[in-house]
This record gives C-alpha cells, structure tokens and sequence, in this order.
C-alpha cells in the first residue's frame, strides 16, 4: 500500500479515531506488522517470541489487582489485551483465525457452559451445581479433540507454564474427579514419607536425589492444595508476603 495513497490515509485516521474502539486497536495492529511500512521490531515477532511476554503482562495484572491498583490494572489489562491482539493477527497472516473468530468462540462458549443463564436448564441452583456442569461440558467437548497418550505427555513435557500451575493442570487432567477426602489423607501421608527421606546433600548424587524428592514433595503438595480448594501460587505468595511484612521488608 503506498503511503501516499487514500486507502493508507484512511487507515491512518482510523488509528488515530478515539471512538473507534476495538476496531482501532486491530487497525493498529494491522498497520505495526505492514510487509512495507510498518515497525521493524513488530515485524519481526512471531508466536514464540511473545509467549514470554503474555506470561508477564498476566502477572502484571495479578500484581495491579492485589495492590488494589485500578490505575495500573487499567493499563496491565490494556497490555495484556494488545499482547492477545498481536497473537490474533498472527494467526490472520497464517490464515488460521483472527480476533473476531477468537471473540466469537469464547461467546458461544460462555452461552455453551452456562445453560441455566441462555437456556432452560433449572437443575443448577447453586455455585456447586455450575462448578460440576462446567467440567461435564469441558469433558464433551473435549472427547472428539484429546491428544493420545505420549502427544499430551510431550505437550507437558515441553511447557513453559509456571511449575505449580503445571503441576494443578497434569493433575487435573489425569484426575478429572476426585475424593477430596481420601485425597487429602492419602497424599499427607505421602508427603510425610518423602519428607522422611531428605538428607543434607553430599555429593552430586544425593543432591540430585534431593532434587527428585522436592520435585515429589511440591507436587503433593499441589495435590494438596486441589483437595482444600486452595490456589498454591496465591498460599506461597501470601506466606512471603506475610514475612516480608514481619521483617520491615514490605
């Protein structure tokens, strides 16, 4: 598209009109990754490169709501809003989908989970009622899409999600339901036994062994916390910020 030409000038305004919305953002985005005249630095992302970018905008928004900063909560949710933008216009240049087709899937999904809301459905009263109905339809919808065992081995494998929030979704997806009682007994016992095995490292061998067992320790302790109901990203945060308080540090 030539710079000097209507057509461009038109996108430009349309960057520029402040009652545009979200059509200005994807405007904007359009014309960041332009082949001719766009920004050389977003030209040259691709899916991989933003990965580790989505990860910190999402905790920056984490961190504006739990400083009970709506200021910063504002902008963080703009950030992290652009970052799913840039991936959607990816996947348009791939001729894969965009960010209407996104939009439209997560609204028929939310009219999907929620039959007591968008159609006729009285047997969910309560919050536990939804909960349960909520993980039955991701299980249907599910079922014509599972990967075979070792694709979804190697998809775990090779994520790069935060080790505890890996931990809370392999165990969710090889445990669908569970008896929170019998759970929470069961893995407190196993807990105690591995404890039971650490020793102060003396060499690289008992080092590594150490490794192994925190690995197992953290990971039943993730199974722990699935039994309480009890987030073990947002315990381990509230405990250090309990003791940087203590100390004079916060």
């Amino acid at each position: 598209m030539e710079k000097n030409s209507s057509e461009y000038q038109a996108s430009l305004d349309l960057c520029q009109d402040t009652g545009k919305g979200v059509v200005r953002v994807l405007e904007i985005m359009k014309r960041l990754r332009d082949k001719e005249h766009g920004c050389p630095w977003d030209l040259e992302q691709d899916y991989r490169s933003l990965s580790s970018s989505i990860i910190e905008e999402a905790y920056e928004v984490v961190d504006a709501i739990e400083s009970n900063n709506k200021s910063d909560l504002k902008e963080e949710l703009g950030d992290l809003l652009f970052g799913i933008v840039f991936l959607s216009q990816l996947a348009s240049e791939d001729n894969e989908f965009n960010f209407y087709t996104v939009v439209e899937g997560v609204s028929d999904k939310m009219v999907r989970r929620h039959p007591h809301i968008f159609a006729d459905n009285k047997d969910i009263k309560t919050v536990e009622d939804q909960i349960v109905n909520w993980e039955k339809m991701k299980q249907l919808e599910n079922q014509g899409q599972k990967q075979g065992t070792k694709g979804k081995m190697e998809t775990f494998k090779s994520s790069k999600l935060p080790a505890l929030l890996l931990g809370q979704k392999w165990y969710k997806t090889t445990h669908m339901e569970i008896d929170e009682g019998k759970e929470l007994k069961d893995n407190i016992i196993e807990v105690k036994n591995i404890m039971g095995k650490l020793s102060p490292a003396t060499s690289k061998a008992s080092s590594y062994i150490n490794l192994l067992l925190m690995g197992e320790i953290l990971y039943t302790m993730v199974k722990i916390s699935r039994c309480i109901s009890v987030d073990p990203e947002l315990a381990l945060k509230n405990a250090i910020k309990a003791r940087a308080a203590s100390s004079g540090l916060s």
